[in-house]
């Protein structure tokens, strides 16, 4: 199964009328998070300071714990100190693991759990996300024999994982053997001295992991809940915490009915008993140039080993990734790790083996390195040996933290920490919905699914009421989800990417066509259509800086996805600073949107304000 990986494609694009855009900023969209919203949440817990469930911490398992416990009919506030996926959710490889290094470590419940969490992901959830991505491991000389049968079997095993999870071979193919002129297609920078062909395993890659995080958070705000970024929780116990508004220095104490502790490397900051050993992940940053534009991930044993491997990633806005390193973080965590050069020889080093062309340290564009939050057992193990396993741990004080665990399985340890809770505290929540519950932007996904589109609070949303439908409706369901998979979306012709916008949930249509790049329907899925059609700025299909990055993604970044300064915006929204100098590059004009944006924030709505203090603004 070929890839398609044309993240760069063009397209002529027509801006959206004014009078269109003006209709739809006035149009109210309950999943979207910005500026003014989190001034009313925060303004309405000061007037009722009770919730069933706290969640303290942005990443992907406090995401997933909102979404889980708001599905359930439990009422729900997340608090992040920083930004959404400000943490290590933002610094993983980026891919969705079917857990072939569990196997080879006989961890066969850790790998069956996440080859069942991948295809929930891929065939459900979040299909316009993640994608199947090939992993290329050529056979030549610089692979032993023992690496060799260890990767075959590796993969067969893998295929027997994915079929015991349930996944159809759609969303991701078997195990094959690829020739040396399809090998070379594939990954084109790959060593071709003695090449004899090689093994092809499919697994799956997010379009990038803090989008993932922000669609699980804003699927959340959709059926209910509260989310507060730039938002401290200090002295939590099982009853509730103390909370600061950093941008203001208010403060109130939030009364819950159970609370959780989803703060990953620094959970030990709320809860002392616990014991983190951070694991260092470091990749590299390349043009996707300097490996020849490839189709697959060069995937490669390291010496000696036959379960830790390299990877060359293909990845958005025409980048590849190398990585990883798994090392020991040892001393305080930091806010955001910074990279050892021994990371970057070790990658270079290791890397260089396997290809035509060595690459230098002048080919790389960015650094980043990640902590993975690994429960503490023998202190004498290294970290790549580490358990990846998750637990749920109750303090004395009635506080519950979940901790350990991965990304893949960010579902299934929300669940668990909710059923936790529940039982803990008795909670009247009803069961577990999220295994089939697409996120926002998702074939299927449909707003307050679980709430009965109930009003709630996006005062600052735009354009909710006319988001496209989903592709292939009336069609089958496996064949919408591979629509999702493959990045398809019905359009007029093959030769287009433009699209005539559905109809409006009142019945009326705009009766023209807005162009979207494809790069958009990557990022966003169903929601791509909204990006575009609910900007109100100018030129909103204009490149900013040349990248693969519109005018209208920045507006959608503030308006919908909870971005409060400029750095939210290039840091966790964009990842244009994976790249400085694509960072700095955008910068001038980003700015130039945020502060348009920033003079049209409207006032919070004087119906929802009683006689008590108003909420200041931010």
């Amino acid at each position: 199964m070929m890839l398609d990986t044309d993240f760069e494609t063009d397209t002529a694009a027509a801006p959206v009328p004014a009078a269109c855009a003006s209709a739809h900023a006035s149009a109210f969209d309950p999943t979207a998070l910005n500026a003014t919203r989190r001034q009313t949440e925060w303004w309405e817990l000061n007037q009722n300071p009770h919730v069933d469930l706290l969640v303290i911490g942005g990443g992907i398992t406090g995401a997933g714990i909102a979404l889980d416990a708001a599905t359930r009919g439990l009422s729900v506030a997340l608090v992040e100190r920083r930004d959404l996926a400000f943490g290590t959710s933002r610094w993983s490889s980026k891919l969705v693991h079917g857990g072939l290094r569990y196997l080879a470590k006989l961890q066969v419940g850790i790998a069956f759990n996440s080859a069942r969490e991948r295809r929930i992901i891929m065939e459900r959830t979040a299909p316009h996300l993640v994608r199947p991505l090939a992993q290329v491991t050529p056979l030549n000389n610089y692979v032993n024999p023992l690496q060799i049968l260890a990767t075959r079997a590796g993969y067969r095993a893998g295929d027997l994982l994915a079929i015991a999870a349930g996944t159809s071979r759609r969303t991701l193919p078997h195990t094959r053997f690829a020739r040396p002129d399809e090998t070379r297609r594939l990954v084109p920078t790959a060593r071709r001295d003695g090449l004899k062909g090689a093994w092809v395993n499919y697994d799956g890659q997010m379009i990038d992991d803090a989008r993932l995080t922000l669609a699980v958070a804003r699927t959340a705000a959709g059926e209910g809940a509260h989310i507060l970024t730039y938002c401290e929780a200090t002295e939590a116990t099982g009853n509730g915490a103390w909370l600061t508004d950093t941008l203001t220095e208010e403060k109130l104490y939030l009364h819950a009915k159970a609370v959780i502790n989803a703060t990953g490397v620094w959970a030990a900051s709320l809860d002392n008993s616990i014991k983190i050993r951070p694991s260092r992940g470091t990749h590299l940053v390349f043009d996707a140039a300097v490996f020849g534009h490839p189709k697959g991930a060069l995937t490669i044993p390291l010496p000696g080993s036959v379960s830790r491997y390299l990877f060359v990633l293909p990845a958005d806005k025409g980048r590849c990734y190398l990585g990883l390193t798994d090392e020991d973080q040892p001393g305080p965590i930091p806010e955001v790790p910074s990279t050892p050069e021994a990371d970057i020889d070790f990658l270079l080093e290791n890397i260089n083996r396997a290809l035509s062309r060595p690459v230098t340290r002048a080919d790389i564009r960015g650094v980043f390195t990640g902590l993975r939050p690994l429960l503490a057992m023998d202190g004498t193990a290294s970290t790549a040996d580490l358990s990846r396993r998750h637990a749920t741990v109750l303090a004395d004080n009635g506080l519950v933290s979940i901790v350990g665990g991965k990304f893949t399985e960010y579902r299934l340890m929300a669940e668990q920490a909710v059923d936790a809770v529940v039982n803990l505290r008795g909670l009247p929540a009803g069961p577990c919905r999220t295994r089939n519950f697409p996120l926002v932007g998702a074939p299927g996904y449909r707003r307050g699914a679980s709430t009965g589109d109930s009003p709630g609070l996006g005062v600052f949303g735009a354009g909710s009421a006319g988001h496209a439908h989903m592709p292939g409706s009336g069609k089958s369901r496996v064949g919408a989800i591979l629509l999702g998979i493959l990045g398809l979306h019905e359009a007029p012709s093959r030769e287009t990417t433009d699209w005539r916008i559905a109809p409006h949930e009142s019945g009326r249509t705009l009766g023209r066509r807005i162009a979207v790049p494809k790069f958009l329907w990557r990022r966003f899925g169903n929601e791509a259509v909204n990006v575009v059609k609910s900007a109100v700025l100018e030129r909103p299909l204009d490149r900013i800086a040349g990248l693969a990055l519109v005018r209208a993604e920045i507006e959608y970044a503030i308006t919908h996805e909870g971005a409060l300064s400029v750095e939210d915006i290039l840091e966790r929204r964009t990842r244009l600073t994976m790249i400085p100098a694509q960072a700095e590059a955008a910068r001038g004009e980003v700015t130039e949107i945020f502060t348009a944006l920033e003079a049209r924030v409207p006032e919070v709505p004087a119906a929802i304000q009683g006689s008590a203090k108003p909420p200041v603004a931010v």
